[in-house]
């Protein structure tokens, strides 16, 4: 059962912008959309990965030192760890919100410099989504939370999915309005 639940914990995160996408592809005025809000996705998961794989790395020597009782240490670990985390996490996001334009232009030519602001955002949601994993697979999960990290994400899956109702119904859905209920959710999260 805690193996299911740490496959489910390590997928939300994507079915939160698959979500995006299904709703984009029902609800949105134009498949445009959905490109522009793929092209953003696509960026931020490529830079994701360095900061990612920080993450995964200092995993099992934290999970090591909670399991030898040695409390002083795994947090020790988990702030240097944070410190180089936040090192290379903000220049790339800000990077990413600095270099949108260009980086629309390289990946899709001027027809996807409309997806200026959706790769901003996703630049903004890297910093989130990132600190959420940190909090969730550094503390909670290896502190035995997995249940906790469970309600929380299905509440957050739950109140994204009403963002998404409320915003089709306003008749403001878009890639931009799409990201941005994602990102009010793990900001909740």
């Amino acid at each position: 059962f805690p193996l299911f639940l740490m496959i489910l914990i390590s997928n939300l995160n994507m079915l939160y912008t698959q979500l995006d996408k299904i709703i984009l592809g029902f609800y949105g005025k134009d498949m445009e959309q959905i490109a522009y809000y793929g092209v953003a996705q696509k960026v931020v998961s490529i830079l994701m990965v360095m900061p990612m794989s920080i993450i995964t790395v200092i995993i099992s020597r934290l999970s090591n030192y909670l399991g030898e009782g040695k409390k002083i240490e795994y947090e020790e670990l988990l702030n240097n760890g944070l410190s180089f985390f936040y090192l290379i996490l903000f220049p790339i996001a800000i990077g990413i919100g600095i270099m949108s334009e260009e980086i629309c232009l390289i990946l899709g030519g001027e027809k996807y410099l409309p997806a200026k602001m959706v790769v901003v955002l996703f630049g903004v949601r890297l910093i989130i989504v990132s600190t959420a994993s940190v909090l969730i697979n550094q503390v909670l999960f290896l502190n035995r939370k997995e249940k906790i990290v469970m309600k929380i994400l299905i509440i957050c899956g739950v109140l994204n999915l009403s963002f998404k109702i409320m915003i089709t119904y306003m008749k403001i859905l878009n890639e931009n309005t799409a990201i941005l209920t994602t990102i009010f959710s793990e900001i909740i999260m």
